[in-house]
């Protein structure tokens, strides 16, 4: 079993950030080669990833799971992807966890353990440590931008002014 634990800091307000979250289909254009996300049914979700690995280009396909959700703090996801390339599977467990960072930022945890069996078993806990923390990095950028387009999209109240 394969162990992750990132976590990143986001400059947004946090009810901005659970939105965004339990958007899944948002959540997987921010994934660094997410194509395509599409929900099945209540919280489950069809999932297709394009990564490469060293040399190897994966094209992961399989469902995610949200489940136990804490608004505004946590959730639980489970999921299992193939790779038929490399006759792969992958299956993950893992949760997200936010909590203030201070200064309007929330640092957002996020923890899982991947069990990998085929031929990308084989890489081992090194390589996909270090995958998974660029991948974090990656992802972390790109939900930063994306709450930033929402910030400056976002048409701000009149003040409320009693006659």
């Amino acid at each position: 079993m394969i162990k992750m634990d990132q976590s990143f800091t986001v400059d947004a307000p946090l009810e901005n950030i659970w939105k965004f979250l339990l958007d899944a289909p948002r959540v997987g254009k921010c994934m660094p080669g997410g194509e395509k996300v599409k929900l099945v049914e209540g919280n489950k979700y069809s999932v297709k990833l394009v990564v490469k690995i060293g040399p190897i280009k994966v094209r992961f396909a399989g469902f995610v799971t949200v489940d136990n959700t804490v608004p505004m703090e946590s959730m639980d996801i489970a999921a299992n992807w193939t790779d038929k390339t490399t006759a792969s599977k992958t299956y993950v467990i893992g949760s997200i966890n936010i909590s203030e960072a201070g200064n309007r930022n929330y640092q957002i945890s996020v923890f899982r353990e991947a069990t990998v069996l085929g031929a990308l078993g084989k890489y081992g806990q090194g390589i996909t440590d270090r995958m998974a923390s660029k991948f974090a990095k990656q992802f972390a950028v790109n939900m930063q931008t994306a709450l930033d387009q929402d910030r400056k999209h976002s048409v701000p109240r009149a003040p409320y002014h009693n006659p």
